[in-house]
């Protein structure tokens, strides 16, 4: 006998026993898939299935299940009485703006306009008119970076403009995200601002003026010690925004008093900057140091390496010092141009 567990439908062979519907079975020959114990001769009974037992006692109370869902809710009761009525309650929100009205009856015709063209009307603009102001005022949802004042191109670039917040915008009609009240945006041309001047006297050359004042332009204050009066920057763009990477500075560099504002120049470098020479207020150099006290100062080395030949010692080079590197095997030297008692000019050697 060789047990299959229970029957399923497929071939078996002689001596497989099998259980099917709580009786055993042995196959009494090969059976095939349409062989079902209980109605195929093929399989023999070995133990029916027995009778149902009688029912055991109840077992033990289980413990409580969770809740179920909701039901459905009840019909509506009556209606109550209407209660007293209650103090009224806050402004609600502004609601969404109504749908626009339907399109009102046309008005009177209006009187005739100017009958002059664009060149008359600016001709007309340009004449010369005691008290006359032509003023662009701004709305009061209108942008500060709207235009007032606009001059395009015959294709419509910006040439020339004048935003409502007063910036000047020239090839640009984009503010610049820097604040400044003067935009130029100037491609494939090395030329941004040119200056001339022309007079007979020496001291017109063209130029500029930075001015700086502590407290507001309606009441000035003096500056102080270490106020920056005005700067230059020279900024590269890193792939996401400009850098400023140079500059050149002004700064109050002394006691503040009538008459007198004492300031240095400063040439900044690196990121972040930092004030690499200085030219103070006393006319001391200082390199690597923002505060020089001697008329050179320098914090860190000086090196020597003329490029050129050695000049001649004469009055014009004197007091000039000149190293001379050594060839292999050959010493260094240190030399300065200086005159003897005898008023003889040669190149005096240190070491």
């Amino acid at each position: 006998m060789s047990w299959k567990g229970e029957w399923v439908a497929g071939d078996y062979k002689a001596d497989d026993s099998v259980q099917y519907e709580g009786s055993s079975y042995i196959a009494a020959a090969a059976a095939t898939v349409n062989d079902v114990p209980g109605t195929s001769p093929a399989w023999q009974l070995v133990a029916a299935k027995g009778n149902a037992g009688a029912q055991g006692l109840p077992g033990a109370d289980g413990a409580t299940g969770p809740a179920g869902p909701a039901g459905p809710a009840g019909p509506q009761g009556p209606k109550g009485d209407t209660g007293a009525t209650g103090p009224q309650g806050p402004q609600g929100l502004k609601g969404d703006t109504g749908a626009t009205g339907a399109t009102g009856p046309q008005g009177p015709q209006g009187p005739a306009g100017s009958p002059d063209t664009q060149a008359q009307i600016i001709e007309k603009i340009a004449t010369a008119t005691t008290g006359a102001v032509l003023t662009m005022k701004q709305a009061e949802t209108e942008s500060a970076s709207a235009f007032k004042l606009a001059v395009t191109s015959s294709t419509g670039l910006p040439k020339f403009g004048i935003s409502a917040d007063g910036t000047l915008l020239i090839n640009t009609s984009t503010l610049d995200s820097s604040g400044s009240k003067l935009n130029v945006v100037n491609e494939n041309n090395n030329s941004t601002f040119a200056f001339d001047s022309y007079a007979n006297y020496y001291s017109f050359g063209g130029g500029g003026l930075f001015r700086f004042s502590r407290g507001s332009h309606a009441v000035k204050a003096p500056v102080q010690n270490g106020d920056r009066l005005g700067y230059f920057l020279f900024s590269g763009y890193d792939g996401s925004s400009f850098v400023n990477s140079t500059g050149v500075s002004s700064k109050v560099d002394g006691p503040v008093s009538a008459g007198v504002v004492p300031a240095k120049i400063a040439f900044e470098t690196g990121n972040p900057r930092v004030e690499r020479l200085v030219i103070n207020s006393s006319g001391n150099i200082g390199l690597g140091t923002s505060a020089p006290t001697q008329r050179l100062e320098v914090s860190g080395g000086v090196r020597i390496n003329p490029a050129t030949t050695k000049p001649t010692c004469d009055s014009t080079s004197r007091g000039t010092f000149w190293f001379t590197q050594g060839t292999v095997g050959a010493k260094d030297q240190v030399e300065v141009c200086a005159k003897d008692a005898a008023n003889q000019y040669d190149w005096r050697p240190l070491y």
